[in-house]
């Protein structure tokens, strides 16, 4: 069984302690994060006091948007899968911890759960930080739990 915590980036600096004490304890062995600024520091200094490998990696990165959408939401959903395949290949059998955003995050859960709906996106984006919990048995999601709203 691979786990995949996957943490938003908190709306404020003093939240990021609450993500550490909530990892601590999980066996996080591998970190993956958005190469985002604010997704690299919501989760560096878990990885930094725990010793853990850390990856920035374009899969997990938010929606590129300025003035209108540089990529469509599908397209993001399919390079989060592209990046969770990739996780449940090489870091098969892992517990790992990946650094996301809102949109991004919804766009997988979506593509594995498909009542997951923009009204549920829109509570991702106004409580974060949140983590949700994906479990896979090889490629497979066999489980999807959102663990808490901090």
């Amino acid at each position: 069984m691979t786990t995949v915590y996957f943490v938003t980036p908190p709306k404020e600096k003093e939240q990021v302690t609450i993500i550490t004490e909530f990892l601590n304890d999980k066996g996080i062995e591998v970190i993956f994060s958005s190469p985002f600024r604010s997704a690299i520091e919501a989760i560096k200094g878990f990885g930094v006091e725990n010793e853990i490998p850390m990856y920035a990696v374009t899969e997990f990165g938010e929606m590129e948007v300025n003035n209108e959408p540089k990529e469509t939401f599908e397209e993001v959903q399919e390079r989060m899968i592209d990046g969770l395949s990739m996780l449940a290949t090489n870091e098969e059998g892992k517990t790992i911890a990946v650094c996301t955003h809102p949109i991004a995050l919804s766009s997988a859960i979506q593509f594995f759960d498909e009542t997951f709906s923009e009204a549920d996106t829109d509570r991702l984006k106004a409580n974060a930080p949140v983590i949700v919990k994906f479990e896979f048995e090889g490629e497979i999601c066999k489980n999807i739990e959102e663990i808490k709203a901090i």
